[in-house]
């Protein structure tokens, strides 16, 4: 019992310091992928959190003034893609000492009526892998404005995607269903050696 109310107290820290840090940069951002479908579908269901912290930024950030604000409350970066062109990074897994939470980073960008995302998908733990994996989720499952969510008070205010529903459709196709497997996503997928030409490859 205390062991589970230590890990409530450490997540709900690890969620403070996400509301605080990305407020701070000033970027669109919301829950997403598996921490999204915990709070969603899994907390109601009284099973513990056992996936990374995964938030989706929406557009270009600060990634020097990010990184900075979370290492002030512990979190550093374990590892990060980048864009090989523009060296900005696409993906950035945070991890702490003290919380045993991963926080997952993933920076998405807009092209051809589709967010596309990214991150080191073959486990070469480069910062420019020699093939990147974008996946692309269409834009109108992406718009209205995010939703505040309050879980613990400690954790303060929370964004969940407007549309959160159509979203985990996409990502997890049978969601709903407890204990099921996921069909595949209906996502687009992408690979390409380079950032180059992205406007014309992810389409």
């Amino acid at each position: 019992m205390i062991a589970e109310m230590q890990k409530r107290e450490q997540l709900a820290r690890a969620l403070m310091i996400c509301r605080t840090v990305f407020d701070k940069v000033g970027s669109r951002w919301f829950v997403s992928f598996g921490a999204l479908l915990y709070f969603i579908r899994d907390k109601k269901m009284g099973l513990p959190f056992e996936q990374d912290i995964d938030i989706s930024i929406m557009g270009p950030c600060d990634s020097k003034q990010l990184i900075q604000f979370m290492e002030e409350w512990t979190y550093k970066p374990k590892n990060i893609t980048l864009n090989d062109i523009t060296k900005q990074p696409m993906h950035i897994g945070f991890t702490s000492e003290t919380i045993p939470y991963t926080i997952d980073v993933f920076v998405w960008i807009n092209h051809n009526g589709y967010w596309w995302h990214t991150y080191d998908y073959y486990g070469e733990n480069k910062k420019t892998p020699s093939k990147y994996v974008f996946k692309g989720t269409p834009e109108w499952a992406m718009k209205g404005e995010a939703w505040k969510y309050v879980w613990e008070e400690i954790a303060g205010d929370l964004y969940f995607p407007f549309l959160y529903g159509s979203l985990l459709d996409i990502w997890y196709p049978g969601w709903f269903v407890p204990d099921r497997n996921f069909g595949q996503s209906k996502g687009k997928i992408v690979t390409v050696k380079t950032c180059k030409n992205l406007e014309k490859e992810l389409k």
